[in-house]
This record gives C-alpha cells, sequence and structure tokens, in this order.
C-alpha cells in the first residue's frame, strides 16, 4: 500500500469513527441526581438485598439523548410468596421516572433472588412481571423447583413437574396475568410445553412416561387447534415388553390428561416407531370442504356455464390488518368490475415485500383450516370474494425487514397487484400505510377463494 493510500484509509476510517460516535453515541454515565433518589428509596424497600443498575445514553439522531436504564432488583430469596410479592409491588411503585426525566428516561426492572447477580444464586428472574408473577415464582419455588423465569419452570426431576404445575394452575384460577408456560428438567430431558396454562393431571401423565423403563427423553406440546403432541425417545425395540405396556399405558390413560386429542410416538434406538393416541381420544377424520358460510348469508347462484376470472374482471383491495391473542389477520378482497358472473377456483398467489421490495425469504403457506380445500365461486358482478390470511406474531426487537407491501395475483394467468397494508381513518391509530410483521421464515395460513360478506371474514 502506498504511503498516499494509507494516509487516506487513516483519514476515512477516523471520519468514519467520529460521524458514528456522533450520530450513534452510546456511552455509560452516571445516574442523574433523580434517579439516584429513587435507587436509594428502592434500595430501602424491606425485602430488598441489593440492587444492580445498567445505564446507557443513546442520542440516535437526535440532538437530545434518551438514557435507557435496566435495573435490577434482588429480593431476599426467604422471602415468603406473598412477602416477596408485597416487595416487588413497592419497588414497582418506587421505580418510576421523576417527572422532570419523563420525556428522556426508560427505565425497565428485572426480579431476581439472591443476595448476588452469580447465575448459580439466582433461582428467579422476571422482566417487569405482572401483579402476582413474583408470587407465583416463589410458590414455584417452595414446591421444589430450581429455577422460573417468565415463560419457563425448571424442576429437578420428573417428579417435580406436577407439583409444580398443580401450582400455576392453582395460580391462574384469578386469571391476573400470564404465568409460566414451560416446564422442564434440568437436562432437558423431560419438556412440558403447556400453550398456555400448564395442567397437573397432564404433567403427572408426562413423568409417569418419563419414569417408564427405557425412556430417555419425553417432550409434550400442546396445540390448540391442531393435535397435541407427545414424543417419547426409549431404548425398548418396537415389539418389546416394555414398549407394549408403555403403549398401553398411554392408550388406557384417563381422558382428564389431556385437553384436545393428543397423538403419541415411541422412537425406539434402532428408528422403529409406535404411535397411537393417548386415553384413546383420536380427533375425528377431516372431511375435505369449502369455506362454510354463515347460517345468514344467501349463497350465490352457482352457474355451469359462467367463465373464469380473469385478473381483468377482478379489483384487489386489503382489509385493515387485525390482531388478536398473539394472531395476525389481514383480508384480501377481490371485486367483480366486469358486466357479467365469472367463476374462481383456487388459492391467491401472495409474496410479501419489504422496504427495499425484496421478496421475504422463506415463508411457508398452510391451509387456513383442517380440510379447507378451494371451490368452485361464481362471483356476481359487483360482489367480492374474500381470501384470508393468518400468522403467529414475529419479534420485530432487533429492527427485522418487516413487510411493507404484498404483491397479489388472484387467478392463474392474472398479472401480480402490489397492495400496501393501510390502517384507515378512525381506526384509534394513526391512519395510513402500515407494516406487516410477516419476516423471513414466517408461516401464514392462506384461505382460498370464497364468496365475501359483510362482517365476517
Amino acid at each position: 500500500m502506498t504511503r498516499t493510500r494509507a494516509v487516506a484509509v487513516m483519514l476515512l476510517v477516523s471520519t468514519i469513527g467520529m460521524v458514528l460516535a456522533l450520530v450513534w453515541r452510546s456511552v455509560v454515565e452516571p445516574l442523574p441526581g433523580p434517579l439516584q433518589d429513587v435507587a436509594a428509596r428502592v434500595e430501602l424497600v424491606p425485602g430488598v438485598v441489593g440492587l444492580d443498575t445498567e445505564d446507557t445514553t443513546s442520542a440516535g439522531l437526535s440532538q437530545d439523548p434518551v438514557t435507557f436504564v435496566d435495573w435490577t432488583v434482588r429480593l431476599d430469596p426467604a422471602l415468603s410468596p406473598a412477602a416477596a410479592q408485597s416487595a416487588a409491588s413497592a419497588v414497582t411503585s418506587e421505580a418510576r421516572v421523576p417527572a422532570s426525566l419523563e420525556s428522556s428516561t426508560v427505565l425497565a426492572l428485572t426480579f431476581t433472588t439472591g443476595p448476588t447477580t452469580s447465575a448459580g444464586d439466582e433461582t428467579m428472574r422476571l422482566r417487569s412481571p405482572d401483579e402476582g408473577a413474583v408470587a407465583l415464582a416463589y410458590s414455584l419455588l417452595a414446591s421444589g423447583a430450581s429455577t422460573v423465569d417468565d415463560s419457563t419452570v425448571t424442576v429437578p426431576d420428573a417428579a417435580r413437574l406436577a407439583p409444580a404445575a398443580a401450582v400455576v394452575e392453582h395460580a391462574d384460577e384469578g386469571g391476573m396475568f400470564r404465568p409460566p408456560n414451560r416446564l422442564r428438567t434440568g437436562d432437558d430431558a423431560v419438556v412440558y410445553d403447556a400453550g398456555l396454562v400448564p395442567r397437573a393431571a397432564t404433567a403427572g401423565l408426562v413423568a409417569d412416561v418419563a419414569a417408564y423403563p427405557g425412556v430417555t427423553r419425553v417432550a409434550f406440546t400442546w396445540e390448540q387447534v391442531s393435535p397435541s403432541e407427545l414424543r417419547i425417545t426409549t431404548t425398548s425395540p418396537t415389539g418389546s415388553d416394555d414398549a407394549r405396556a408403555l403403549a398401553t399405558l398411554l392408550d388406557d390413560a384417563p381422558e382428564s390428561t389431556v385437553v384436545t386429542p393428543t397423538g403419541y410416538t415411541l422412537v425406539a434406538d434402532d428408528g422403529s416407531q409406535t404411535t397411537g393416541w393417548v386415553a384413546g381420544l383420536e380427533p375425528p377424520r377431516t372431511v375435505p370442504h369449502s369455506v362454510p358460510l354463515p347460517d345468514d348469508v344467501e349463497q350465490w347462484p352457482a352457474d355451469a356455464d359462467a367463465p373464469d376470472c380473469t385478473g381483468s374482471d377482478l379489483e384487489l383491495t386489503l382489509g385493515t390488518p387485525d390482531a388478536a391473542l398473539g394472531s395476525r389477520y389481514l383480508g384480501v378482497e377481490a371485486r367483480n368490475i366486469s358486466a357479467a358472473p365469472c367463476a374462481v377456483d383456487g388459492v391467491p398467489d401472495v409474496v410479501f415485500r419489504d422496504a427495499d421490495g425484496e421478496e421475504q425469504a422463506g415463508v411457508r403457506f398452510v391451509a387456513a383450516a383442517p380440510g379447507v380445500v378451494p371451490g368452485r365461486v361464481v362471483v356476481p358482478p359487483g360482489e367480492n370474494l374474500l381470501a384470508t390470511l393468518e400468522w403467529d406474531a414475529m419479534s420485530t426487537a432487533n429492527d427485522p425487514d418487516v413487510t411493507t407491501a404484498l404483491d397479489v395475483t388472484p387467478v392463474p394467468g392474472a398479472d401480480p397487484v402490489r397492495l400496501v397494508p393501510e390502517i384507515p381513518a378512525g381506526a384509534g391509530t394513526s391512519a395510513g400505510p402500515t407494516t406487516l410483521d410477516v419476516l423471513d421464515g414466517a408461516e401464514v395460513q392462506i384461505g382460498p377463494w370464497a364468496q365475501g360478506a359483510d362482517g365476517w371474514s
């Protein structure tokens, strides 16, 4: 490298460093005086044995820095559940950003146990828990749990699964907060993903299976709509006495041990498998069917002579994005703008694109519901077809490329139409274009074209 080029590179690196320091400044600074007073009050709350603060000032593109304050509050592990909850509630009440700093400071709390920050001493770690969550965590620890966090309870052995599940199940009766929904042993040899709230009866079944001769791993996954799954790894080959006895145990299990039909699979070390249904509760076989209409909606007339709709026959629009219980919903509508009826029989082709126009990679489409298949629909002039999209909420915490537009091809041979999701005026949020959290690798349930009707989707 020549001397001139080396000097130029050094100047460039220096310039970039100064720009980054000015534009994306991120430094650790002492607590402002008002926050020091708040921290002092928190440390005086009965039951608090320590407070660790981490404060980062990030200016971003603004001249007014925003301070992100992350405090870890350590509670006395010897507290009773009620006393621990009282201490956490008192801390939450005290740990409020002073009015003078409200516009420039964001405060987050994490509650742990133990007098030190050593991971081995922490048996609980809850981030800004809801009312009652700390008491539940302490109750779980008292019942024999090893550690508790916002979503997972770890127990030392499978025999502790049912007692821990019973504690969570009882605590959820008030419906005040969402408790941990995953129980596991420390070695992950036994895992019970409860979906919503663990059940003692189901956890007991999992523990019984784990204790069976030859069983090396058990994983129970609860599903609300599709059958739940119990997968068991065992050293006992298919056809052995132990494998047959375990299958009988599952076949004859009380119906109370499962909420939805649960399929089990015994996987032996030699690769052989045995399958069945816990308690014999096999789900009814699904008969393929088109999208059913509500009882009060009159079906459009069928016309065997109606031609297939073309792209020019259909005007595409998007409904308003909606959300509920961690799921996302969006309707795609197609209006027959021709002067005569035309027919569709299929599913629209949809491509999700980010702000750069790039296709979201690895998006997988599945049926909207078990057994739902396309059906021939004859669309009268001026009427709307509807196809539904549904997906699980995806995290946008690290600023990924979200979906800003969809390319929709309504029928084979048509040109794709680019549509932008929007929030209409008066919907309670800022009106205008919006984004969708359909990211790379998303799974989207898509419904076939169906007769549209006001008030349903």
